[in-house]
């Protein structure tokens, strides 16, 4: 039996409308080339595996704070949700972590 980790454990939910379809704001924010233009604590990403068309990429990041991490995707399926684990962390703060979204339609967009 493992002993429970000592480290806190911190949930957040948020929820917010864009006026966008949920494939469009989809394409937008699964768009790692893009990602700086939106997520202002990412610094620099590389795209460690693109995967074939329609797949979850594996994308390495620099991020504030001096955390670096690979993002790897636990669900890709697109346009209604997505969810991430962080693995290769290296942070002076982090040891690991991740999250999962919803793209849900709401009329004239998206929550």
């Amino acid at each position: 039996m493992s002993e429970p980790s000592s480290s806190p454990r911190i949930s957040v939910t948020e929820s917010l409308f864009v006026k966008a379809s949920p494939e469009a704001l989809w394409d937008w924010t699964q768009d790692w080339s893009r990602r700086r233009e939106w997520d202002r604590s990412i610094l620099a990403v590389e795209v460690v595996n693109a995967g074939a068309a329609g797949a979850a990429p594996r994308v390495r990041i620099r991020a504030a704070g001096g955390v670096t991490a690979v993002i790897h995707y636990k669900e890709f399926l697109r346009p209604r949700q997505t969810s991430v684990v962080m693995e290769e962390v290296q942070s002076w703060l982090l040891e690991g972590g991740g999250g999962a979204w919803s793209y849900v339609p709401r009329d004239g967009g998206t929550e």
